[in-house]
């Protein structure tokens, strides 16, 4: 599951989408049904992809949380973003994305001109579900089971 919170139609900052690599499945055995939620193990890569509707610049930054119905906190993460606008997030599962016993979410916050909400409103919107407000920021995030 993908949830997407849009800023409103007139952010300078565009329209994101955000995707998973399908974890381990893709790796291993025969082809697979797409999980619902992607599933790594400690040691596997995790790729997350930002991709703009349009395309864009590179003058925003990214920042990624791990969030659960207890907890709340950054993650240390590579990001890179390509002059077009797109970012990649990666890390080694266990590590940068650490190992729990149930599905969490990685969230996402785009944001530009220093316009970026608080941890509270962030992790507010992404327990809600709910769009929020920002002119030049975006919340995106996605669900993955990290073992």
């Amino acid at each position: 599951m993908v949830a997407v919170f849009y800023p409103g139609a007139e952010s300078p900052l565009g329209r994101y989408s955000m995707e998973a690599s399908q974890g381990d499945a893709q790796m291993r055995g025969e082809a697979q049904p797409t999980a619902a939620i992607p599933s790594y193990t400690a040691g596997s890569q995790v790729q997350l992809l930002l991709r703009p509707a349009k395309q864009g610049d590179n003058n925003f930054n990214v920042r990624v949380y791990l969030a659960t119905d207890t907890e709340f906190e950054p993650l240390q993460v590579a990001t890179q973003i390509s002059v077009t606008g797109a970012v990649r997030i990666s890390g080694e599962a266990g590590k940068a994305f650490p190992a729990k016993d149930a599905p969490y979410q990685v969230i996402s916050v785009i944001s530009r001109f220093e316009d970026t909400p608080d941890a509270t409103t962030i992790r507010q919107a992404a327990q809600a579900k709910v769009p929020t407000a920002g002119e030049h920021w975006q919340i995106l995030s996605t669900e993955i089971q990290v073992k």
